[in-house]
Formats: C-alpha cells, sequence, structure tokens
C-alpha cells in the first residue's frame, strides 16, 4: 500500500468515526488527506469501497488478537482472554473502536455488512470447545452468555475512565 492509500485510510477513519460514514465526503476526505478525490476513486472505487477498506484494515487487529487468544494452552487463559479483549483493542485502536460502535447506530444497514465474520464464527467454535473442556453442562448457552458480556463491554468501556475498565474488566474475570 501507498503512502498516499494510507493517508486516505487514516484521515477517512478519523472522519467516518466523528463525523459518521453518512456526513463524510469524499471531497473532505481528500482535502485533508491531501490528495485529489480522483485518487480515492482510484484506489476504493467509491465512499463504501473507502469504508471497507477502513473496515477490513481494523478488523486485521481484531483477527490477530484472536489468533493470540487461540493459541493459549489453558482453557482459563482462552476464556479470559476474550473477556479482556474489548479493553486491549480500545486500548490500541480507540479510534478503530469509535467508528464501530458509530456505524452500529448511524446506519444498521451498513452495521450489517461486517457483522458476521469468520472469524466471529471461529470465537464461537473457540468458546463451545473451551466450556465444553472445562465441563459446563451447556457449553453453548455459556458462550452466548460470554459473548453477551463481551459485546456489553465492547459498547460500555468507552464510557467509563480508564482505572474502572480495567476494574470491571478483572471483576468479570473473577467470575470465571
Amino acid at each position: 500500500m501507498t503512502e498516499k492509500q494510507e493517508k486516505i485510510l487514516s484521515v477517512a477513519l478519523k472522519l467516518f468515526a466523528e463525523e459518521g460514514f453518512s456526513n463524510t465526503s469524499t471531497s473532505k476526505i481528500a482535502k485533508e488527506a491531501k490528495v485529489s478525490e480522483g485518487l480515492i476513486f482510484k484506489h476504493f472505487k467509491n465512499k463504501t469501497g473507502l469504508l471497507d477498506a477502513v473496515v477490513s484494515q481494523g478488523t486485521k487487529g481484531f483477527e490477530r488478537m484472536f489468533e493470540e487468544i487461540a493459541s493459549k494452552k489453558s482453557p482459563q487463559e482462552i476464556v479470559w482472554g476474550f473477556i479482556e479483549m474489548p479493553y486491549q483493542i480500545l486500548k490500541k485502536d480507540p479510534t478503530f473502536w469509535k467508528l464501530q460502535l458509530s456505524l452500529k447506530y448511524q446506519s444498521p444497514e451498513i452495521a450489517e455488512r461486517y457483522k458476521n465474520s469468520s472469524t466471529l464464527q471461529k470465537a464461537h467454535e473457540l468458546l463451545n470447545a473451551t466450556f465444553t473442556e472445562l465441563g459446563r453442562e451447556q457449553p453453548v448457552m455459556e458462550t452466548q452468555l460470554l459473548m453477551q458480556i463481551v459485546g456489553g463491554l465492547f459498547s460500555s468501556l468507552p464510557e467509563l475512565p480508564e482505572n474502572e475498565r480495567q476494574q470491571l474488566v478483572e471483576f468479570i474475570k473473577s467470575k470465571y
């Protein structure tokens, strides 16, 4: 990827997260990235293609984090890894986090495009296997519960001060 493409993606991420996808024009992205609007269309076809590239770039971090969790030896570490994931993602990439939350509320049809990833399916499978290994009576229900908790963390952690974020994550880990 060229330096200009990276700059376009960086500016698009920032503006989409701060102003919303619908409220951000490609001309504004071009102006802030100091490139021509035509260059955006050349590399990303249209604004939706640009959003696809931004989301794809951001989800690679999530996929790497999932792979780290999946490589853990202990079932306990796997469960704790999932609980810590929202906190770690927020810490590493708060702008992408903000974009994900804003897409969910601004444009349900756009959010739906990014909802069902193969990584999410693998996460469910890994947790089902982990809860089975831990001897839980209803591993599928345990997986659903933990995924609801993790989803709640994704939504609520940005609202909390840093010290409370960490305390909440540690508290939830103590329940598992």
